[in-house]
C-alpha cells in the first residue's frame, strides 16, 4: 500500500513481506504525491501516479525492490484515484 510518512514523503509497504519500504520519496522529485498503486500481473512492478517537477500527474513505475524507476507518461496530468494493471 501507499503510506505517507509525518513530513508527506510517500513510500510503497508490502504488507506481510520482510521487504524494506520502497521510499518513492528518494525516487521521485522532491514534493511529489502519489496515490493509485496498482501491482503488474506478473508481480515484478508497481504501478502508481505521482507528480513529477512540474508538479504535473504522471504515471509511474518501479520493481517491487525498489529499482527502475520508470515515468510512462509525459504532460499526462493524472489526478487521484485508482489504476488498473492487466
Amino acid at each position: 500500500y501507499l503510506v505517507d510518512d509525518a513530513h508527506g514523503h510517500p513510500s510503497i509497504v508490502i504488507v506481510g513481506s520482510s521487504a524494506k519500504p520502497i521510499d518513492l520519496a528518494s525516487l521521485l522529485p522532491a514534493n511529489s504525491t502519489a496515490s493509485g498503486l496498482a501491482w503488474s500481473p506478473d508481480g515484478t512492478r508497481f504501478a502508481f501516479m505521482a507528480t513529477d517537477a512540474n508538479e504535473i500527474g504522471e504515471v509511474y513505475t518501479v520493481m517491487t525492490a525498489g529499482q527502475d524507476l520508470v515515468q510512462l507518461t509525459h504532460d499526462f496530468g493524472a489526478v487521484g484515484g485508482g489504476l488498473s494493471w492487466r
